[in-house]
């Protein structure tokens, strides 16, 4: 079970929990395997030649041949996702952190932190394997690239 689960249903988290996840449209806890079972839906927004179309079906991962324009789109866009999300969050991962070494700590806030920090973790993982694939491209100018069909990462 994630570690929302095991709090609800026990009161308590597990920080090496290989079965924790957080929803990010797909379920993440391998982090760049994520990213790179989101990228060829994400790609498919950009696509505005039907040829293309055929071609970001079948790729798998982060190698596709479109354009840099549109990989650099793509991923600046699931950055962004990424660092919404975290900015969310009324406090940082270092903040948690330093609230878990309070001894003092009131158990019900402890095992709410160590979720919240522990879905921070995984969404800092998910953005720097974006930013990994980033760094990657062999263009790094950004230039307008329309997307007709960009989905909406809520």
């Amino acid at each position: 079970q994630p570690n929302s689960k095991l709090l609800i249903n026990y009161g308590f988290v597990d920080d090496d929990n290989s079965y924790d996840r957080l929803v990010v449209e797909v379920y993440a806890g391998k982090e760049k395997e994520a990213v790179s079972d989101m990228l060829p839906y994400l790609r498919l927004g950009y696509v505005s030649d039907p040829s293309e179309m055929q071609s970001v079906l079948s790729s798998q991962g982060p190698v596709c041949p479109v354009s840099s324009c549109m990989e650099r789109a793509v991923l600046d866009q699931l950055a962004d996702y990424f660092k919404r999300r975290l900015a969310g969050y009324p406090t940082t991962l270092n903040e948690d952190e330093s609230l878990l070494s309070d001894p003092n700590l009131n158990p019900k806030k402890q095992v709410a932190t160590q979720l919240v920090r522990l879905e921070k973790k995984i969404l800092h993982a998910c953005l720097q394997a974006t930013m990994d694939l980033i760094d990657q491209l062999p263009d790094h100018t950004v230039s307008p690239c329309p997307a007709p069909y960009a989905p909406l990462l809520k």
